[in-house]
């Protein structure tokens, strides 16, 4: 959560004339290192690493649109691609691991899905959202109402979404099931999301804060020169944490304890 404000800047803020927000993200990952269970070696900034991630923030918005909407051509996708490329470039680092056309990129995507990823504490860590409170405008719900008949159903629809977006090799490294029944449901729901959100609903609402004021610096509601927009304290980790790249959430920080090779980025 409080990555999703830096992150999206690195593309928006470029309206804001000095901002070098690419560089920021990129040395937030500078101490982002460790050992694997095997011994080897990691660092969040290795080339190969650091675009993987960012590929799936670029090709996530294109699975999004996929499954929810709005729909893309081919081209619209191969002009995000070309996009994405730009956006990679304002973090300074190596472009050797940059696929060059979009056919390359999506060779890329399934070897990586097929071949290299693996399943890992960490990634069971983060699709259990059952320990995490409520969102702040349901905070006036009971803990108890809250643990014990939300939380479940919560949980249940969080990784059907989850397993929907999900490519196939991935779900069967993890084990999970989709049956044509799951898929037809899941292209309905996509359909009726993009009529309500994307044809009924005005554009400004649906852009996360971040991008939002960058469009409206350009279209004027916001000076050129206002502060930018930043995660609010809700999303932000303890005082003691905020300058602890490796910290994730209070959820995963207790988990630690437990599985101590846990080892997460923000």
């Amino acid at each position: 959560m409080r990555s999703l404000y830096p992150i999206s800047g690195v593309v928006f803020d470029s309206v804001i004339p000095g901002t070098k927000t690419g560089l920021e993200v990129r040395d937030y990952h500078r101490t982002v290192k460790g050992t694997m269970e095997d011994g080897s070696r990691y660092h969040a900034l290795d080339p190969d690493v650091f675009y993987w991630a960012h590929a799936t923030f670029w090709y996530g918005n294109v699975r999004l649109c996929e499954r929810f909407g709005p729909f893309l051509t081919e081209d619209q996708k191969r002009q995000l691609f070309e996009e994405s490329k730009a956006w990679y470039a304002q973090y300074g680092v190596s472009m050797r691991p940059v696929p060059e056309t979009y056919e390359d990129f999506l060779e890329y995507w399934d070897y990586m899905c097929r071949n290299v990823l693996r399943d890992h504490v960490s990634v069971r860590t983060v699709l259990d959202i059952t320990q995490l409170p409520p969102p702040p405008f349901l905070s006036f719900i009971p803990k108890s109402v809250w643990d014990r008949y939300l939380v479940p159903q919560n949980q249940k629809m969080f990784m059907w979404l989850t397993t929907g977006f999900y490519d196939e090799p991935i779900r069967e490294i993890l084990g999970l099931e989709w049956t044509d029944a799951d898929e037809r449901r899941f292209r309905l729901l996509g359909k009726g999301i993009n009529l309500v959100m994307h044809r009924l609903l005005p554009k400004r609402f649906l852009r996360h804060p971040r991008p939002r004021d960058a469009w409206d610096r350009v279209n004027g509601r916001v000076a050129k020169d206002a502060p930018i927009v930043h995660t609010p304290r809700r999303n932000l980790p303890p005082l003691d944490q905020r300058d602890n790249p490796m910290h994730y959430c209070p959820v995963t920080a207790a988990r630690r304890a437990t599985y101590p090779t846990v080892l997460t980025s923000d």
